[in-house]
């Protein structure tokens, strides 16, 4: 298919559009009519994660190319070739016209069109929007994010990210510092004012990346080269790649920055690298060369440690040294007066001065946060640390090209980079005000006494007020100045709320007060449920503006007299003083859970995140501020777990709770480093008996607490993040177990498997899946991966899809229980439904469950799912799912969960039934 890209005047909008470019071009006030869209078009594009909205999916045609956005996502995923069916409205879009409310069919496969190469300055004039086009460059860096990774290319004209959706198997990391060209759909970054911001790359896949010059194998084994040659000219140079760089680390912020010096030269380079290094280590870098602030520097690099240990000192300077550049990226040390603290600058920033120069200094957050609060005003400290000098951009370009350095800082390594070398003089101007008062005092006592002993007094008395009101004046400056910094110790910056220092000063004297009159105090803790989430999407800044409207609205409902305080991140407190029950507290809870559950609006778009919260109450729940909090944190961590965007008031039995669940913690810890977990294996039957496989059963026996029940260390392994580890333990077991049984028996049964919705959220699941099958020898076809109804429902998309490709099969465990209804079962990647023992139960005895039961089965069976009934335990409930139709029965009537000894024995000898071969197996004992 030959993609032509017209470039003319836009063409007049026929009652139906049919074509891509016509969709495209529409003027915004025009696509905002929805006028009805049909098109076919090839798919180059589809990706249902990198946008929280709705899916991305680029086509294009022969006129050109248009964004699509759906209405939903489809069961099976579109590929890229796949020819399609468009229907939908035109819509002016995020930043272009695109296609809305569009539902795509597929009708048969097309050829991609041809991409016509483009630059990042063509990029960036919108032209080329939406549209298929190869660019052309070297890869600095690959970064995964969720489903998707990007590449970070450098091109002739500028970077660009270049982003897919990650399938595993799929070799990125190799492309890094090799040039190449990739074709894809070119997409704007905008603001929600529809104004392009930035532009970026979408490509469908590895298959579209051509390879011009591969990456070295081995970039550390490249000739070192010196730091004094970075950015030298050299002929013909189109490209930048990598360069090895050797040298002494003279500063590390992990996760940000290296610095190193070669002989008397000094680099800092640009690192994700979190390896612990100290000063004075030997290193070898590799890195991106790039343009420095003043001197070059290294982007996306990597280090290691070449082992040997040479610590520099630092070179004495003055700050008019350190000022004309000579020392820029060196380690240095210089003294300077602190003049106060820099409260604007993204890090944690004091500001010095030395002779007639003023020079910030940055240090690690953990540092200067402890350490600045004892360094007063005026006094000389000693710096040490790595000097970064600024030039001035406008005189380099603009005059003969040289860089002018136009301020420096001192960017610390740790808190013995600052030493105190004279304190300041007690003669400071907040003393002076003090000694002027006492001085006012003195003036006004000898005039009370001239009074007395002169008659004309008018004279005196009118001086006598004019002194006391300089006085009165300066007292209330000093009084104001004290307030301030009162109010500023006490109050969040960002939400103008009390903080966590003034939070427990109030806690104490409210629980006091309360003692005293025989009254109650009720505690609120409260945080945000999806906050983690819309931060981490959008940015912090639109975090801190969700934050600020939350405290707006906390603070509209905050009953009379109670203390509101932010006491980080999305947390905050009510302290209720003279609250007079706990129904009392429970209805201010209310009130904040109506107030938060209104959406936000955050850069226009309007964004759901409820509160939690956790109520206790004093004197009846605790009588001392520190177990009032963790008993109120306790009713929090249980409201989000069970009830989240609701109020959970606190009782007894979570207190014995949580201490059962640090007991049951310490066990399964435990068990990870010593063993402790076993399987124990589930028969299921047809319903006339005949064995058809095994559910595997994870369970814990603690050499402290014995056996433990899967009902609780299930939830606490999930809660501390041990249940990765353990599911796949679990997995890589039952698949040895059955291949061990199949070469000892010769027989083929189905091994089910359950999996936490935990493990599927992380990326690798699938390809851990694959490698467990690979080293055990499983077949994929037997294996059966079991999720709950809310898992299957809420991952539908997460690898789910995947793991049918390799064979695997799928089943929703405890059918009927969770969020989803009947009618949204068709949207599930699942191949068996088990029917949850609640149903089962009453399956006899109960009218109306039987008939849900036929329901249920028929659905499936249309489906084409198979259905398991759980939880058999009685003749009549067997006799019941017999004639409601299900495929397959389990439970205690039929068979207990066995060994994997006396599974075996059932195995090899068909005819035992589950209680003869337990018995059989006992008897060997």
């Amino acid at each position: 298919m030959l993609l032509a890209m017209p470039h003319t005047a836009q063409a007049t909008v026929p009652p139906t559009i049919t074509t891509a470019w016509a969709a495209h071009q529409l003027p915004l006030k025009e696509a905002a009519r929805a006028f009805p869209v049909r098109l076919r078009a090839v798919v180059v594009y589809y990706d249902p994660y990198i946008d929280l909205r709705r899916p991305a999916l680029f086509v294009c045609d022969s006129s050109g190319c248009v964004f699509v956005a759906l209405t939903s996502t489809p069961k099976i995923p579109l590929r890229a070739g796949e020819l399609v069916e468009v229907t939908g409205v035109s819509g002016p879009g995020d930043f272009a016209p695109i296609v809305e409310r569009a539902k795509a069919y597929p009708v048969g496969e097309a050829p991609l069109p041809h991409a016509p190469q483009t630059t990042m300055t063509m990029m960036l004039t919108g032209a080329d929007d939406g549209q298929w086009v190869e660019i052309e460059g070297v890869v600095r860096s690959i970064k995964e994010s969720g489903k998707n990774v990007f590449l970070n290319l450098a091109m002739s004209d500028g970077n660009i990210s270049a982003g897919t959706v990650n399938v595993p198997g799929s070799d990125y990391a190799s492309l890094v510092d090799a040039k190449i060209r990739v074709r894809g759909s070119t997409a704007p970054t905008f603001n929600h004012q529809q104004q392009m911001t930035g532009a970026h790359l979408l490509f469908p896949g590895r298959e579209q990346i051509t390879i011009e010059e591969p990456a070295p194998a081995s970039p550390f084994d490249a000739p070192v080269a010196p730091v004094g040659g970075l950015l030298r000219y050299t002929a013909n140079t189109a490209f930048r790649h990598r360069v090895h760089i050797r040298g002494t680390v003279t500063l590390l912020w992990p996760g940000r920055l290296l610095c190193v010096q070669d002989g008397a030269r000094g680099l800092c380079a640009q690192t994700d690298q979190n390896t612990p290094l100290r000063p004075g280590d030997l290193v070898d870098v590799i890195g991106f060369p790039n343009v420095g602030e003043f001197t070059p520097t290294l982007t996306n690099a990597t280090f290691k440690a070449t082992g040997g240990w040479h610590p520099l000192p630092p070179a004495r300077v003055t700050a008019a040294d350190a000022f004309r550049g000579d020392h820029d990226a060196q380690l240095v040390v210089l003294d300077g007066k602190l003049i106060g603290e820099d409260k604007a600058a993204e890090d944690p920033t004091i500001m010095l001065s030395s002779g007639g120069v003023i020079f910030s200094v940055v240090g690690p957050r953990q540092l200067l946060e402890k350490s600045a609060p004892a360094w007063e005003a005026g006094s000389t400290l000693q710096i040490t640390g790595i000097c970064s000098v600024q030039a001035d951009p406008d005189h380099g370009s603009q005059g003969a090209g040289f860089s002018i350095p136009i301020s420096f800082r001192i960017m610390l390594r740790g808190p013995a980079d600052v030493a105190v070398v004279h304190k300041p003089s007690w003669w400071t101007a907040a003393h002076a005000l003090w000694v002027l008062v006492l001085a006012l005092v003195v003036i006004v006592l000898a005039a009370v006494a001239l009074f007395e002993q002169v008659r004309d007094g008018r004279r005196t008395a009118a001086r006598l007020t004019l002194e006391i009101g300089e006085r009165q004046r300066a007292e209330d400056a000093t009084r104001y100045a004290l307030d301030q910094m009162d109010y500023q110790a006490h109050h969040d910056p960002l939400t103008s709320l009390a903080n966590r220092l003034y939070f427990n000063r109030s806690i104490r004297e409210s629980l006091a007060l309360a003692e005293k009159n025989g009254s109650n105090v009720g505690l609120l803790y409260m945080d945000l449920d999806r906050f983690k989430s819309i931060n981490d999407s959008l940015g912090h800044a639109a975090g801190d503006d969700l934050l600020k409207q939350a405290a707006e609205r906390l603070t509209r409902v905050s009953p009379p007299d109670s203390v509101l305080s932010r006491l980080g991140g999305d947390e905050f407190a009510f302290i209720l003083p003279g609250t007079k029950s706990r129904s009392h507290a429970e209805q201010a809870a209310q009130c904040v859970v109506e107030a938060m559950a209104t959406p936000f609006v955050v850069d226009g778009v309007p964004w759901h995140c409820p509160a939690s919260i956790g109520l206790s109450l004093f004197p009846e729940d605790a009588r001392s501020a520190a177990v009032l909090q963790r008993n109120a944190d306790t009713a929090l961590y249980r409201a989000k777990r069970t009830a989240p965007g609701q109020f959970i008031s606190f009782h007894l039995s979570m207190s014995e709770q949580a201490e059962r669940s640090v007991l049951v913690e310490k066990a399964l810890r435990r068990a990870v480093e010593k063993g402790g977990f076993w399987l124990a294996y589930q028969p299921q039957f047809t319903p006339a008996g005949v064995l058809h496989g095994f559910e595997a059963l994870l369970r814990l026996t603690d050499e402290v607490l014995g056996p433990v029940s899967p009902g609780e260390f299930i939830s606490v392994a999930e809660d501390i993040g041990l249940i990765v580890p353990m599911g796949e333990w679990a997995l890589r077991e039952a698949c040895r177990q059955h291949t061990a049984w199949a070469q000892e028996t010769d027989t083929v049964v189905s091994m089910a498997v359950n999996v936490s919705p935990i493990q599927l959220k992380r990326g690798h699941f699938p390809a851990m899946v694959r490698n467990v099958l690979a080293q055990t020898g499983m077949r994929a076809s037997l294996l059966e991966l079991e999720l709950t109804e809310t898992g299957i429902f809420a991952n539908a998309h997460d690898g789910l899809l995947e793991l049918k490709a390799l064979g695997i099969r799928i089943s929703v465990d405890d059918f009927g229980t969770g969020f989803s209804s009947l009618n949204c079962l068709h949207r599930a990647p699942v191949d068996c439904v088990k029917i949850d023992r609640s149903f089962v139960r009453d399956a006899a005895s109960t009218p109306g469950t039987l008939p849900f039961i036929r329901t249920i089965v028929s659905l499936a069976r249309s489906l084409g799912m198979k259905t398991v009934a759980e939880g058999v335990e009685t003749a009549g409930q067997l006799e019941a799912v017999k004639s409601a139709g299900c495929d397959f029965v389990q439970g205690y009537f039929l068979s207990y969960p066995l060994k994997a000894s006396v599974a075996g024995i059932m195995l090899r000898d068909r005819a035992v039934t589950p209680r003869e071969a337990w018995q059989f197996e006992a008897s060997i004992v």
